[in-house]
């Protein structure tokens, strides 16, 4: 298979090019109709993102339209369209280029071979063996490299609760447990953020409510495992074992360096933000909630960053003087109540008021389920993220053991994806899932956002760079 790639699709070109494919870069300036004339006279496919080219072949037979504004993008929708060759040996040798050939008689068979490879190509220069496969597997190291070299990845999650059951479960099991076969992804973020609805505590100063969630100190493992490493602590829960609980909760994460927001040993370090840097970029969190007003910390005394939804003084100061700092500002927020599917207008209006102070993603929770997304001036809200580990009961009409991780591709000061991939949790534990109702749901809930997300392989995408 050969390959045309005008100039907007060079980075796509250089990549086939280290998967040994023959593909040519067009460099200078040809008119659409000479291109196209081009690629079919060299027998080529012709990649490019201009939509001129649509009318040129309506039938796509030359032509692959990329849709979408990265590399993964890219490779991904060739994974989809072109499955049949993108698995086959190519053509050239990734070392010279050279045109490589099938060898039809006996050949020794070095020891790291799959046992199920039979048919094998050398290179008549360098001498290089090649099987079905080997081209891809290289293909796929030299695209991790890059999208780490050129994207941040942050993975977003919802209300991630590790005592009660949860807690008891870890007792005889190792803290990656409850990552499931989620555990891959997360390891690949360059950051990930939850909300930490539990404490961290020996305390049994209860406060009296419905339900008091805590974990054993220890079970903070479970987010270093992750690796997690920002919570917000802005909640209805973290006070559930009253000051005690909090501050030992605070201290438990320092040792563990996992940094949090949200709540703290008084006021301003209720307020107070975090940042971390990742690949010369710069991440700013803040958290607050509209839970337990009674909770609200005090100039000298342990407390949450409570707010009041609408009251946008009580984030203006902060908000103004964390965005100095950093180059992605990412506000995490509890509000409203439990099992609510969409946000209201109220909710709306604010999270729109949010963005125009400067915070480039919105990260709610506390429904239990997940609600819309929506993109807003190029940034990103997510209403409610839903719930991400727990051992609460399945509403059967709501399932709230269906949720998404979330993953926003970003560069510097600019946000360039979202990509969600279904989770449903059970038995303490997340794992992906391959259901086709939380895609559905989440289609149309975002749709009455007026946000359209593509469905690819079984997850959704949202392009933030159009």
């Amino acid at each position: 298979m050969k390959f045309l790639c005008d100039q907007m699709c060079s980075e796509l070109g250089r990549w086939l090019r280290t998967a040994g494919y023959d593909t040519e870069i067009i460099t200078t300036s040809f008119e659409d109709r000479k291109i196209f004339e081009k690629a079919v006279l060299e027998k080529r496919l012709l990649i490019t993102r201009d939509k001129h080219f649509k009318e040129i072949d309506p039938e796509g037979k030359t032509v692959i339209f990329l849709i979408g504004e990265s590399l993964d993008e890219w490779t991904e929708q060739l994974k989809e369209e072109s499955v049949d060759w993108l698995f086959h040996p190519f053509s050239r040798c990734l070392q010279c280029n050279t045109p490589f050939e099938k060898i039809t008689g006996p050949i020794d068979v070095p020891q790291d071979i799959p046992e199920d490879v039979t048919e094998f190509w050398s290179c008549p220069t360098c001498k290089q063996l090649f099987w079905l496969g080997s081209h891809t597997e290289r293909m796929e190291s030299q695209l991790e490299s890059w999208q780490r070299g050129s994207f941040l990845s942050i993975g977003v999650g919802g209300d991630l609760m590790i005592g009660r059951l949860v807690n008891e479960y870890l007792n005889d099991r190792p803290p990656s447990y409850v990552w499931g076969d989620l555990h891959p992804v997360l390891r690949k973020m360059d950051c990930n953020l939850v909300n930490l609805e539990t404490t961290l505590t020996h305390s049994e100063k209860l406060r009296p409510k419905v339900f008091n969630f805590k974990a054993d100190p220890e079970k903070v493992a479970v987010l270093t495992e992750g690796p997690i490493h920002v919570v917000n602590l802005a909640n209805n829960h973290i006070l559930d074992f009253s000051e005690e609980g909090l501050l030992e909760t605070l201290q438990t994460l320092d040792r563990a360096k996992i940094l949090h927001v949200g709540a703290g040993k008084d006021l301003p370090h209720a307020k107070a933000s975090c940042i971390i840097e990742k690949k010369g970029i710069k991440i700013g969190f803040l958290g607050c909630t509209d839970n337990e007003p009674s909770w609200k910390a005090k100039s000298s005394h342990p407390g949450t960053n409570y707010i009041e939804v609408g009251d946008l003084d009580s984030l203006r100061t902060s908000i103004a003087a964390l965005r100095m700092q950093v180059d992605l500002l990412i506000l995490s927020i509890h509000w409203g109540p439990n099992m609510r599917k969409k946000p209201p207008a109220n909710f709306r209006i604010f999270a729109h008021e949010i963005i125009d102070l400067g915070v480039d993603i919105l990260h709610g929770h506390s429904a239990h389920i997940f609600q819309g997304v929506e993109i807003y001036k190029k940034k990103l809200i997510l209403y409610d993220t839903g719930d991400f580990v727990d051992d609460y009961a399945v509403d059967p009409i709501l399932r709230n053991d269906r949720s998404f991780f979330f993953i926003v591709k970003a560069k510097k000061q600019k946000l360039i994806s979202l990509r969600m991939i279904p989770v449903n949790v059970a038995e303490c534990q997340v794992n992906i899932s391959d259901e086709n109702e939380p895609l559905d749901e989440m289609e149309k809930l975002c749709k009455e956002l007026k946000t359209f997300p593509t469905r690819k392989k079984h997850e959704l995408f949202l392009s933030l760079d159009s």
